[in-house]
């Protein structure tokens, strides 16, 4: 992907190989930096998103897709999104 391309959550996804079969879809979630430097948090429905029901969402330089998982719940699975390509990373357990 060209850097500067629009990416949606959706594409941000399977660039990622997709979600497991633990990822609750329904409850995902795109935390987006504000010009006030907060964090504003955007309610994703990857599961409309696929199956049509629902538009995507075109993530901008420095979003989080975070899609929660039904095993860890406190322990999400986020995407982190730099304008180029999408990152996925996961959260470690603390010890």
């Amino acid at each position: 992907m060209a850097k500067g391309s629009d990416i949606t959550a959706l594409q941000a996804l399977a660039m990622a190989n997709g979600a497991n079969q633990t990822a609750r879809l329904h409850d995902a979630k795109i935390h987006r930096k504000d010009k006030d430097g907060g964090w504003s948090v955007i309610p994703v429905d990857i599961q409309q998103i696929a199956e049509g029901e629902a538009p995507d969402i075109t993530l901008e330089p420095g979003d989080v897709l975070i899609i929660p998982s039904s095993e860890e719940p406190q322990r999400p699975h986020p995407l982190y999104y730099d304008g180029d390509t999408p990152i996925y990373y996961q959260i470690k357990p603390r010890d």
